[in-house]
């Protein structure tokens, strides 16, 4: 039986102006964002490089039952191939580093595969 795939749902993003009080990080460059997938909630944030040639880390957490021990796949947008893998930890946490670019974030649980779509990462 195929793997289903879902589109997560962007609920906040910190650069969108969602919220006045979060203003303050447009000029650092970092990123809050958090998503919705049927129940599983992702929060992903993105810090800036030190310097212009270095990559941008991505910090998130998987908050579902099942997220123990899944999958994250950062692919270019509309691809397949992992540009970075890893596997979140018993709190469904990960991290994983990138040039800039723009991605999709596969996270791949047993029996689906959230889709967050369309990252712009720097």
């Amino acid at each position: 039986q195929p793997v289903r795939r879902v589109l997560a749902e962007l609920i906040f993003d910190s650069f969108g102006g969602l919220t006045p009080s979060l203003a303050g990080f447009r000029g650092s460059g970092d990123r809050h964002m958090t998503f919705v997938a049927e129940s599983v909630q992702i929060d992903l944030h993105l810090q800036a490089p030190v310097t212009r040639a270095g990559t941008w880390q991505l910090h998130g957490q998987v908050d579902a039952v099942a997220s123990n021990d899944s999958m994250v796949d950062l692919v270019y947008a509309g691809e397949e191939d992992a540009v970075a893998r890893v596997r979140t930890d018993d709190q469904g946490m990960f991290a994983l580093e990138a040039p800039a670019g723009r991605y999709d974030l596969l996270v791949r649980l047993p029996d689906v595969i959230h889709v967050l779509p369309g990252l712009s990462i720097g």
